[in-house]
């Protein structure tokens, strides 16, 4: 849950898509979470 609060974080305040999408082929976040994150 702690990447998870990371990575929206960092797509809050950069707007950069790639790094979720990163973040979850690193395994990092799973694909709901990403999905969530793009979604806010």
């Amino acid at each position: 849950m702690l990447m998870f609060e990371t990575i929206k974080r960092i797509y809050k305040n950069t707007g950069n898509a790639d790094a979720v999408t990163r973040a979850q082929a690193k395994g990092w976040i799973t694909a709901e979470e990403a999905a969530q994150i793009l979604a806010s």
